[in-house]
């Protein structure tokens, strides 16, 4: 498993998937957070995972995050 974050264009300008392995118990899993551009601009982050320097670098050249869901704060490292 790759230790580095993979970045995809799901909707051209509109939603991005990012795919982030982490170990979880001992175990190597990955999380995935998605990104979506709203109407007027602003991004709308989903299950988001640890930020790594390339990502905030990026998801700051999208446009600025209003809005933020962590489903699962227990593996969410920003949230918890």
């Amino acid at each position: 498993m790759s230790e580095e974050s993979v970045t995809r264009e799901v909707v051209p300008g509109a939603i991005w998937c990012i795919a982030t392995p982490f170990v979880l118990g001992g175990a190597k899993v990955g999380g995935r957070t998605t990104i979506i551009r709203l109407a007027n601009g602003d991004l709308f982050v989903i299950s988001p995972t640890a930020i790594e320097p390339g990502t905030k670098a990026f998801v700051d050249s999208i446009g600025k995050v209003k809005y933020l869901a962590a489903p699962n704060v227990g593996v969410c490292p920003i949230c918890s």
